[in-house]
């Protein structure tokens, strides 16, 4: 979804909520945005969701608390959410200098995501979701209630789209309220993380928190490329944003509420080497091709997915594997294996994307980080652009936007060793404005960290 320079449609939309009803749902706008657009933000709406909806508080906070270890006080909780496994790529680097400078470390997780490793105790959401969560919960809803009614009657929401309204709301609170919770527990001085954008409830606990004098400092960690042009930064409660590069505060500035940052490079490609270049094939066999997905536009991405394995069908000496990001439709992927385009075995679903990178010999997707990420770790890609998104970092890769222009690129990349170091090395200095010198990162991002904390 692409709308004017720094997202106007849903800054003029964010902007209202917060002067027309309480923080919740300022807190709740990326959810709503989309809601009031027609999107399913919590699935498809059935009879059982519409059953569950007013019990939704009861339901959450039945569910079972997993047990929390003695020793829970931190100076830097990592609040690990949203969580995937590769997203600890990021966050330990930094976590881990941070353990090495002294300051005690702890990470917050959603119920159910396993303990990633890193320093300091885990400690799941859930286990905080008790009876005093809930009570605190159920005297917000109280003082909500009203507002989500009117807020549906505001945008005229269908039956369907006023349940998962509620629905949302709830969720909120309970994610509010056991964060309240833990932040009460652990008296961290940071809290670091990602984005809040999918887990707005804990934004909510954190301002409540705040709000009753703590003292708690907000440092957010870049987790992908973006661009200026899209509706929305990732940012939003951040007290400090910690950017991998130049390019990034530039796109940052673009928007008319963009918070403090700091540029301190990826930590995560300083950990998985640069330049490594791929693995290669074996002697005699295939060269890998990898076709990345991405979250964007679902119709971008079927489009120039679907040109992609027409291009690379029965291309000799190659062989495809496909990887989906993990929040992308499926549905794409399905018409492609109905239709006889993809491959049998050849979707990818191991745990680590970057080894599958180093795995290829050419990565081909659209608007993805895993494209100029592979650039970085000395793997040439190609762009298929088909006047879908274009982004800032599309003019500095290779890029076809036809089968046959694709075909004839990956073709030669695969089988000139000559020309692939040519296109690896004008793709660089965007892997570098993209990245920036990702080799202190983790130091630097520690330093903002214990600055922010009032320990550095």
């Amino acid at each position: 979804m692409v709308e004017t320079a720094g997202g106007a449609g849903f800054q003029a939309f964010r902007e209202r909520l917060a002067s027309a009803y309480p923080p919740a749902f300022a807190h709740l706008a990326w959810q709503l945005y989309r809601l009031t657009r027609g999107e399913q933000v919590v699935g498809p709406i059935r009879a059982r969701h519409r059953a569950l909806a007013p019990l939704a508080l009861e339901y959450l906070f039945a569910r079972r608390r997993p047990p929390l270890p003695p020793a829970r006080r931190a100076d830097v909780l990592v609040a690990f959410f949203p969580f995937r496994p590769d997203y600890a790529g990021l966050l330990a680097p930094v976590a881990e200098e941070l353990a090495r400078r002294g300051a005690s470390v702890a990470t917050l997780l959603p119920p159910e995501a396993p303990d990633p490793g890193l320093p300091g105790p885990a400690l799941s959401l859930a286990a905080y979701a008790g009876p005093r969560a809930y009570a605190h919960a159920r005297r917000r809803w109280a003082a909500l209630a009203g507002h989500v009614r009117r807020f549906a009657a505001e945008h005229g929401l269908d039956a369907a789209r006023r349940t998962a309204l509620r629905l949302l709301a709830q969720s909120y609170l309970w994610q509010e309220a056991a964060t309240l919770t833990a932040l009460a527990d652990v008296r961290p001085r940071a809290l670091l993380g990602l984005h809040l954008m999918t887990d707005p409830g804990v934004m909510g606990g954190v301002a409540l928190h705040r709000a009753s004098g703590a003292r708690l400092r907000v440092v957010l960690l870049q987790h992908g490329l973006f661009s200026g042009d899209w509706p929305t930064h990732d940012f939003h409660g951040a007290d400090l944003v910690m950017l991998w590069g130049e390019a990034s505060r530039e796109e940052l500035a673009r928007f008319p509420d963009a918070p403090p940052a700091v540029v301190v490079g990826n930590p995560r490609l300083a950990a998985l080497g640069l330049g490594a270049g791929a693995e290669g094939p074996a002697p005699g066999g295939p060269a890998t091709v990898l076709v990345a997905g991405t979250n964007g536009d679902p119709e971008v991405g079927r489009r120039a997915l679907l040109t992609a394995l027409e291009a690379l069908r029965g291309l000799g000496g190659v062989r495809v594997r496909v990887r989906p990001h993990p929040r992308e439709p499926r549905a794409a992927y399905e018409e492609a294996a109905r239709t006889g385009l993809l491959p049998p075995g050849a979707l990818d679903a191991s745990p680590d994307p970057y080894a599958a990178v180093r795995a290829a010999s050419v990565v081909v997707g659209t608007a993805s980080t895993l494209l100029p990420e592979a650039v970085a770790l000395g793997v040439p890609v190609v762009q298929v652009l088909d006047g879908g998104e274009r982004t800032w970092w599309s003019g500095g890769l290779a890029a076809a936007s036809t089968p046959g222009d694709l075909r004839a690129l990956v073709s030669r990349l695969v089988s000139d060793a000559a020309y692939r170091a040519e296109v690896l090395a004008g793709e660089a200095a965007t892997a570098r404005a993209a990245f920036g010198d990702p080799a202190g990162a983790a130091a630097l991002a520690a330093e903002a960290v214990l600055a922010q904390a009032g320990t550095g």
